[in-house]
């Protein structure tokens, strides 16, 4: 007698006799869902399961018995209707997969309950089986096409070149003159940088919109402001004698936009603020007050300092 391995010893008729299964019941160590189980006791595992199968015969049963399985056609495997490609070191889906492999292998995730060796056979012929029928179809397709008399063209070969370089030219035209306002602000959710909202109090307490305007506005004037100081300054004036002199005109003064303002810093302002580390026992809006740097009245800080130098001690 062969062992149970090679298909060999006792039959599965007497292997359910020697361990004594009703029917219905399932082996003690069956982790699966069993309806109603968790509600009784007072019966051993098998017994309990032989009288919830009873009771709940309606059910749908999980999986067959044994004994119904052998009988079954389920029990034959699925027909191979693919010649499996023989392993020759280069190719990943062949016959007789080795169980351990990990690559990938067709809707092999959608089967289960077989062994692993007829799980991808049967994945392995689907697949060619699927890849067949669109290699047929595509040659299908181009032998549908080739047969079929060719269209005699309408229009010659320089008018459509003609025509089609006249419609690029309408499309670069279309968006070359989209040009928008430098000003103009983005729309919510633009990530990009906008001058002036986050040295300075014009990105506080308004609108997305509404503060790159601002900031925008802002950087424009500055920049116009410095153009024209610019121009300005490289002018020439001629001498009545004829002698040719540059004159270069002093630049206006640097902007009156303060970032220290008089009614102090918000606490959540991160920058450098001048002489606060000196300064305890106050909060922060008191303490910018008190500082020179936000309560003088200059136009900036810079004429504040020229006016009054800081001291020095000689020792």
């Amino acid at each position: 007698m062969t062992t149970i391995t090679f298909g060999g010893g006792p039959s599965i008729e007497a292997r359910r006799d020697f361990s004594n299964l009703k029917p219905g019941s399932e082996v003690p160590g069956y982790g699966g869902y069993i309806h109603q189980f968790k509600y009784n006791s007072g019966h051993t595992y098998g017994d309990q399961t032989h009288i919830l199968a009873e009771k709940f015969s309606n059910l749908r049963q999980r999986h067959k018995s044994a004994i119904d399985l052998a009988t079954s056609s389920e029990m034959k495997y699925a027909p191979i209707h693919n010649v499996l490609p023989k392993a020759t070191g280069g190719n990943k889906l062949t016959e007789s997969m080795i169980p351990g492999y990990t690559g990938y292998i067709p809707s092999r995730k959608f089967h289960f309950s077989d062994s692993y060796k007829v799980e991808c056979d049967s994945c392995i012929d689907n697949f060619l089986t699927e890849k067949n029928s669109k290699l047929k179809k595509d040659s299908d397709i181009l032998n549908y096409v080739h047969s079929q008399p060719k269209y005699t063209p309408i229009a010659g070969e320089q008018d459509l070149k003609e025509k089609i370089a006249l419609k690029t030219d309408e499309a670069l035209v279309k968006y070359q003159n989209d040009k928008r306002q430098f000003t103009e602000p983005p729309i919510p959710g633009y990530t990009g940088y906008i001058p002036k909202i986050k040295p300075t109090e014009l990105g506080l307490g308004s609108r997305y919109h509404l503060t790159t305007e601002k900031g925008l506005n802002h950087f424009k004037r500055d920049y116009m402001r410095s153009k024209t100081s610019v121009d300005l300054s490289k002018s020439v004036h001629f001498a009545p004698t004829g002698s040719e002199t540059i004159d270069f005109l002093d630049a206006p003064k640097s902007s009156t936009k303060k970032i220290y303002v008089r009614p102090g810093m918000i606490p959540k302002y991160t920058g450098y603020v001048h002489g606060r580390k000196f300064e305890f026992g106050n909060t922060y809006g008191d303490t910018t007050r008190s500082l020179p740097v936000c309560s003088h009245t200059d136009p900036n800080f810079g004429d504040y300092m020229e006016k009054n130098p800081p001291k020095t001690y000689v020792c």
